[in-house]
Order: structure tokens, then C-alpha cells, then sequence
């Protein structure tokens, strides 16, 4: 069993950022496929679906019952841990690491060498789509 995430003396926003408080569909989608993917999730987090699943997943709806594997994470969640930032810089921080990690993982690049790899990757995209000067 997990543990909430900590946070400072005991009180306030949970040390932790939950990535799951929302979906997404895609801009260049048919107004059709949007509509039909939208009801589609919203099927998939009604109360009653949540509550007969909450052993398959932590849910930030109605209906979700912790599990003793899930109770630390939906503590978390319930101590208001902040969500991810999910705007396209942080998801060049993601893909970055992604993209670089193996070698490291492989043992054939040293951690600095990763780590400046990881850097110029994110550089790199980061100027190329302007978020760097």
C-alpha cells in the first residue's frame, strides 16, 4: 500500500502532480469523431462505470472507491495535489528524456553524457518551436 505524497509540514498542496484530470481530442478530428469520442468518455466516467472499475484505476470521479494499491495516489489526488502542466513545452520535456534515456539505460553513455544529450535535444525543439530565444 502507498502513502499520500508528502507535503509541507503536513498541510497544504500534495508533493505530487496527477496527469489523468481530463481528456483530449485531437484539432484535426471531424466534428463527427469529436462528437462521438466525447460521448464516448463521457460514458467511460459515469458513476456507475467508475464504481465498476475502481480496481482498475485511480478515477477523480463519483463513484471511485480506493483500493488499498490505489489509496496513496487518491489520497494524494484528494490532498490537492496540483495537475501537470500539459502545455506543449512540457511536452517537449517529456519527449526529450524519452528519446535519450536508452543509452544511459543500456550502459553506453555515461549520465553526463545523457544528461547533455537530454539537454541539447530539448534545446534544440524548444528553439524550433519558439519557446527559446
Amino acid at each position: 500500500m502507498l502513502a499520500a505524497a508528502p507535503s509541507a509540514e503536513g498541510q497544504g498542496r500534495r508533493a505530487a502532480t496527477p496527469w489523468w484530470d481530463g481528456f483530449t481530442i485531437a484539432a484535426n478530428t471531424s466534428v463527427a469523431n469529436a462528437e462521438a469520442g466525447f460521448l464516448a468518455m463521457l460514458n467511460g466516467i459515469s458513476p456507475e462505470r467508475i464504481a465498476a472499475n475502481s480496481d482498475l484505476a485511480v478515477w477523480l470521479g463519483e463513484g471511485f472507491v480506493p483500493t488499498p494499491a490505489s489509496a496513496g495516489v487518491n489520497a494524494s489526488a484528494q490532498g490537492g495535489a496540483a495537475p501537470c502542466p500539459m502545455t506543449p513545452c512540457m511536452g517537449l520535456m517529456h519527449t526529450a528524456p524519452g528519446d535519450n534515456l536508452a543509452p544511459f539505460l543500456q550502459g553506453t553513455a555515461s549520465a553526463e553524457e545523457t544528461l547533455e544529450t537530454i539537454e541539447a535535444a530539448y534545446t534544440t525543439a524548444a528553439r524550433s518551436q519558439g519557446f527559446l530565444n
